[in-house]
């Protein structure tokens, strides 16, 4: 499936196919049990929807072992296979079974991203991308998708930057790689950690994402319970998206 977005009529299930392959090793089963089954793209889509949801969830908050994760989805595609799983809702049944959300929304205010990059075999700097980009797109008044922002197996346009440095944090600097100190900036869009906050509020101010513009203002009087009001945002939009 990998490489082949032209092939669906559903142009928001190929954009989740390009961005599933960059991180989900065993999607492929289930999409593909689904079709032998005859199942509509629109379907298709919820269900993979899920498996990004729940792939965010187990593996990109709570660091969990992918391993466990895709047997558990090679499970799910025998059970459409066999006809035990035989709607969506059935599906999505088994995959909230699965994911642990209710972990993550009490794991990403204290979400370190040190520890997690240890916990991760692979795809660990995708993974941070792919949660900010759902996240920053589920913002109020966002315009831009999070396709758009993650497009994963494209040019991506935006990359991961972390805000804040150690002296910048200074008592504060058990903060620094904490999920409210990390955003997506444009590529074409220059940016030096090193830059005082001044300079980074006036980069962030260029920036087409919505919530890097409502940071700027305030990012002279960066600390720790800025960074924990953003998290609690994001928390919120977990609600809402997963």
């Amino acid at each position: 499936l990998k490489g082949l977005k032209s092939r669906f009529k559903d142009q928001e299930l190929a954009d989740l196919v390009d961005t599933a392959s960059v991180l989900v090793k065993t999607f492929h089963p289930v999409v593909l049990a689904m079709y032998d089954r005859s199942f509509k793209e629109s379907d298709v889509r919820k269900v993979l929807k899920k498996i990004l949801s729940v792939y965010a969830v187990n593996i990109f908050i709570l660091g969990e072992v992918a391993n466990d994760l895709e047997k558990d989805l090679v499970k799910v595609s025998r059970g459409i296979k066999t006809g035990i799983l035989a709607n969506v809702e059935e599906i999505n049944k088994k995959l909230d079974e699965i994911e642990k959300k209710e972990q993550a929304i009490l794991t990403l205010p204290v979400w370190n991203r040190d520890k997690w990059t240890k916990n991760q075999s692979r795809n660990t700097n995708q993974g941070h991308v792919f949660l900010l980009a759902e996240l920053l797109a589920a913002q109020p008044d966002e315009t831009i998708s999070s396709y758009d922002l993650f497009k994963g197996n494209g040019n991506p346009k935006y990359r991961l930057i972390r805000l804040a440095n150690l002296d910048q944090l200074a008592s504060d600097a058990a903060y620094i790689n904490k999920f409210g100190n990390y955003t997506l900036l444009e590529k074409k869009i220059n940016w030096n950690e090193e830059w005082s906050l001044e300079e980074k509020a006036d980069h962030l101010m260029k920036s087409k994402i919505i919530n890097n513009r409502l940071m700027a203002p305030k990012f002279s009087q960066w600390n720790a319970d800025l960074i924990n009001n953003r998290t609690k945002q994001f928390v919120g939009n977990m609600r809402a998206i997963w």
